[in-house]
């Protein structure tokens, strides 16, 4: 089984992180990450917060919105995509539209 990790920078202040486990052709495993940084006041430095998630950890490929806390505030199915579409998809789809993720992350309430 081959394991990769892909890093694809979008701004100074926002990435994607790919990694990916493939036999053969197959994407066995999978996780697509956005990350902004944000202000972490108490300890006065930056650091790299998770903004959503795809992956296949539940034995389906489904994207997971998260919270400042890094808490699941919604999960969205794709089930009816393979693991490479889904790949695919995912990283087009951050691409494209990572500053709204990135806005809407910031201005939750209740977190």
């Amino acid at each position: 089984m081959i394991k990769k990790v892909i890093k694809i920078q979008l701004d100074k202040d926002s990435r994607i992180i790919v990694v990916f486990q493939r036999e053969k052709t197959e994407i066995i495993n999978f996780v697509v990450v956005l990350e902004t940084k944000i202000k972490n006041f108490k300890e006065n430095k930056n650091e790299w917060m998770q903004v959503l998630r795809f992956d296949n950890a539940h034995g389906y490929p489904h994207m997971d919105k998260l919270d400042k806390n890094g808490n699941k505030i919604e999960v969205v199915k794709v089930d009816y995509l393979t693991n490479k579409e889904a790949l695919s998809i995912a990283v087009d789809l951050i691409k494209n539209n990572y500053n709204e993720f990135i806005s809407a992350f910031l201005n939750r309430n209740g977190e």
